[in-house]
């Protein structure tokens, strides 16, 4: 396999675990009664650098969503 592709797999696999804890920290605050898309919620719990189950607050442009999408359509 060659290297770029491994980063492309690495990149993926980071980007599929950072969207599936935004996922589940959003159910979790709801569950809490807490409105996730509230500025002051976003701020304490999204805009920090890690998550507590350890995944990275990746920016947009890391994405895998992000990636994909431009690796896909050229542009």
């Amino acid at each position: 396999m060659r290297k770029g592709k491994k980063s492309n797999i690495a990149k993926k696999k980071t980007g599929e675990k950072y969207e599936d804890g935004i996922e589940k920290l959003k159910q979790t605050l709801v569950e809490q009664g807490l409105d996730p898309e509230d500025e002051n919620i976003r701020a304490a719990f999204f805009d920090d650098a890690t998550f507590t189950d350890g995944t990275y607050n990746l920016p947009p442009e890391a994405r895998w969503s992000t990636i994909i999408k431009y690796t896909c359509t050229g542009t």
